[in-house]
């Protein structure tokens, strides 16, 4: 139990980087750095969701006293719709996620890098909203 709970406290932690860096660059005093600023929103979504995952995989054993050999962040996914922990919706959204981190970590251009800041946008919105519901 104590350990899902350093999980879920690393996982909020994740996302409050994650909330603070899509704030900085809203703000115009920064457009000189805009790609940097992008760039760490990406690095920042990255560890998010590895954390996010992690977590995700340790709650239904915590939770619901099952125990799961997971592996791979699609089969806790699955396994987290079966359960009830994320509805249909969230499951796409966040199978999304986990297209665009892998995009961010095999191959860099400027327009994916802008898609997927923009996608990053709406992700730290369900991110919230599934961590608030499940809060440990």
């Amino acid at each position: 139990m104590e350990s899902l709970k350093i999980r879920y406290e690393a996982t909020i932690q994740c996302l409050n980087t994650l909330h603070y860096s899509l704030e900085v660059i809203k703000d115009q005093r920064f457009c000189e750095v805009y790609e940097q600023l992008r760039d760490s929103i990406i690095q920042r979504f990255e560890y998010t969701l590895d954390t996010f995952w992690k977590f995700l995989r340790e709650y239904p054993e915590v939770k619901h006293g099952a125990n799961f050999t997971i592996v791979s962040p699609g089969e806790v996914l699955r396994t987290a719709l079966s359960l009830g922990t994320i509805n249909k919706t969230e499951f796409d959204l966040f199978f999304d996620m986990v297209k665009d981190r892998n995009l961010t970590s095999h191959t860099y251009n400027e327009n994916l890098a802008e898609l997927i800041k923009i996608h990053i946008i709406n992700y730290y919105e369900i991110l919230k909203i599934v961590l608030e519901r499940i809060k440990f």
